[in-house]
C-alpha cells in the first residue's frame, strides 16, 4: 500500500492551478500520494486530483471517488 503525505500546500495550490483548478477558494489540499495532490470540494466533499511532475498542457484533471477506488 502507498502512504499518503503532505507537501507544501502552497505548491500544491500553485501546481493544481496551473493545470485547470479554476475555483481554488473552493478546495483545500487534502494530501499527495503517488505523482497526484488530492483536493476536497468544501461544499460537495468531492475530490480531484492532479499530476505533480507533469508539466504537459495535456494533463488530466481526474475526479477521485474514493467509494469506487
Amino acid at each position: 500500500m502507498k502512504n499518503m503525505y503532505q507537501r507544501d500546500h502552497k505548491e500544491a495550490f500553485e501546481n493544481a492551478k496551473l493545470k485547470g483548478l479554476n475555483k481554488p477558494n473552493e478546495f483545500m489540499y487534502m494530501y499527495s500520494l503517488e505523482n497526484f495532490d488530492y483536493f476536497k470540494n468544501i461544499f460537495f466533499r468531492n475530490y480531484i486530483r492532479f499530476p505533480i511532475n507533469i508539466k504537459s498542457d495535456e494533463d488530466i484533471v481526474s475526479t477521485y471517488d474514493r467509494n469506487n477506488a
